[in-house]
Formats: structure tokens, C-alpha cells, sequence
């Protein structure tokens, strides 16, 4: 990698942090609307929100932990009202977990915020720029997806 290269990764790598960051406040601003919440609960709040439903197993996979973490994690999110479980009417052995009324409320919030993080992000580019800092954050967010 010779120095012109190495100095773009640099800056690549300074704006990313940056945006990082404000996501990363956003992000804490949503999770005091939770309350005591951990970092691991609220992203998989998040992911429920995104994802309207999911089953055990794929929440076992998302947080990586065994299907008996999972369930425990689910049970406090139920008891805190964030969350609610249901079975699946084909077949009663799949569990199908879903954010609550609650859970939903603040999934919107932050993604309100998000939104208008976005919004205060891209006012700076012109209608040309914009298209292509979006297209090349895809295309990014694409090629890492291939690391999993």
C-alpha cells in the first residue's frame, strides 16, 4: 500500500468513526426511552423492529448465543413489556417473537431519529452527490455482508 493510499484509508476510516459516533448517540438517546436496557437487548429490539417478526432460532443466531440464552433474553424483554411471543399456527414447536405496542413505540423513535441523522448527513450534497455517497455506501455495506 504506498502513502497516498494509506493516507485515503485514514480519512475513510476518520469519517467513519465520526458517523459512528452520531449514530451511536442516537442510539443512546433511544435507549434511555427503554430504561435500564443492554446494549445486546436494545440491538435486537431494533432488529425486531426492522424485521417485524422473527423465530427463535434466528434470534439465537442474531444475538450468537445458544437457543437457552435467547430464550432467557426474550422472557426479560417480555416481562418488561418490549416484546411479545407467539406460535406459529402451522406448527406449535416454532416460536415467532415480535416487538409489543411498547417495543414498537420506541423502534419508531429511533428510527425518527435515525432518519433525521440521515436527513442532517446528506442536506450537505447536492442532488448529484447525494445519489452517489448513497450508492457507494450500498455498495459498501454490500461487500461487507460477504465477510459473515
Amino acid at each position: 500500500m504506498n502513502l497516498d493510499e494509506s493516507n485515503t484509508v485514514e480519512r475513510f476510516i476518520n469519517g467513519l468513526e465520526s458517523l459512528m459516533i452520531g449514530i451511536q448517540q442516537v442510539d443512546s438517546s433511544c435507549m434511555e426511552a427503554f430504561g435500564s436496557i443492554s446494549k445486546r437487548d436494545f440491538g435486537l429490539c431494533a432488529k425486531l423492529g426492522k424485521e417485524k417478526s422473527m423465530i427463535m432460532r434466528e434470534v439465537a443466531e442474531f444475538l450468537q448465543v445458544p437457543m437457552s440464552t435467547a430464550t432467557g433474553i426474550i422472557d426479560k424483554l417480555i416481562e418488561r413489556g418490549l416484546v411479545k411471543r407467539e406460535y406459529s399456527p402451522e406448527d406449535r414447536r416454532i416460536v415467532i417473537v415480535g416487538l409489543s405496542d411498547e417495543g414498537a413505540a420506541i423502534y419508531q423513535m429511533l428510527n425518527s431519529k435515525l432518519f433525521q441523522y440521515g436527513k442532517m448527513l446528506l442536506q450537505e450534497f447536492d442532488a448529484e452527490e447525494k445519489e452517489v455517497f448513497v450508492s457507494l455506501m450500498e455498495r459498501a455495506a454490500l461487500s461487507t455482508s460477504q465477510l459473515e
